[in-house]
């Protein structure tokens, strides 16, 4: 009896293993057990974007969010803030590779095949990469915001020049976003507009006013030209901003949302309507082409 109970034990192992085992996984849907950032839409196809992982993966998707595809781990990994930056030309793209310590920026010439760290931006001076913007008119101009300092290129990454290096380095300098205007290059930050009319040859402060004292910029974007420029800035108390906070230290952090038109200078009150004590909105974002409307995504529960 001994054996043969051992014997209907290996036929039911036998069959367990043969029935039970799938031939191939597939992923459905996005997401590996981390938390998902920084969306960027094409500027040229609103069907396709990316979003990146704080697990290091980057997602892909090409309609509207219908179905995402993975990047694989071994051309490109991410980190939560990464951002993939389209440019005009479908074969040049700019991102910041995830090696497991502090990162380090990156490009693609051939639409993501391959991706080559740019050596013009030195990590020890600079540290880790925070925030990158490309202009998607103009391949070859770039930003980087690193913890206490913001750079430019004119040629693609391989060199970079100072735009600005942090007042504060308690708080570091904030890159809260990029417009880009022909000639025109407005970058918001912690310590206000600066403002390049020569193509980042040079940066200057921009004299403004109309932000409520003990405020500064957070996030900042822009649309239009001309006599249709308009930007939009979320604003936060200055003792609560340094360069790094994450999105979910959303909680009572976000004070004022303002606009302001032709870069005059002028900052005007559009909080009218958001109850910041619920409403916790922390990045702003606006359509190229449509300076009426304004986007601001958050949180509405603490």
């Amino acid at each position: 009896m001994r054996i043969l109970s051992t014997l209907l034990v290996l036929l039911l192992l036998s069959s367990l293993n043969g029935f039970s085992q799938p031939a191939n996984f597939h992923p459905k849907g996005m997401g590996g057990g981390g938390a998902l950032f920084a969306p960027s839409i094409n500027p040229g196809n609103d069907h396709e974007y990316y979003v990146s992982c704080d697990m290091s993966e980057l997602f892909h998707s090409t309609d509207n969010g219908l179905t995402y595809s993975q990047i694989d781990f071994t051309r490109l990994q991410v980190f939560g803030p990464s951002t993939y930056e389209f440019t005009n030309d479908p074969n040049v793209a700019y991102s910041n590779f995830n090696d497991g310590n502090d990162g380090y920026p990156v490009k693609t010439l051939d639409g993501g095949a391959t991706w080559n760290r740019m050596t013009g931006y030195n990590s020890g001076n600079y540290g880790h990469v925070y925030t990158m913007k490309a202009n998607y008119d103009n391949p070859t101009q770039l930003l980087i915001g690193a913890y206490g300092d913001i750079l430019f290129s004119a040629n693609g990454g391989t060199t970079f020049t100072l735009v600005k290096h942090a007042a504060n380095m308690g708080a570091g300098l904030i890159m809260g976003g990029v417009y880009w205007d022909g000639d025109h290059i407005y970058i918001g930050t912690n310590e206000g507009i600066l403002v390049s009319d020569n193509q980042g040859a040079s940066f200057s402060i921009m004299t403004s006013s109309g932000i409520t004292s003990g405020q500064s910029i957070w996030s900042f974007a822009g649309s239009g030209t001309g006599s249709g420029l308009k930007f939009v800035c979320i604003t936060a108390s200055i003792s609560d901003l340094y360069n790094g906070l994450m999105p979910w230290d959303y909680y009572n952090f976000a004070k004022g949302v303002y606009v302001m038109e032709q870069a005059n200078g002028s900052w005007i009150s559009r909080s009218a309507g958001i109850n910041f004590a619920n409403d916790f909105v922390m990045y702003a974002g606006m359509a190229r082409n449509d300076n009426n409307t304004i986007y601001l995504g958050g949180s509405d529960r603490p």
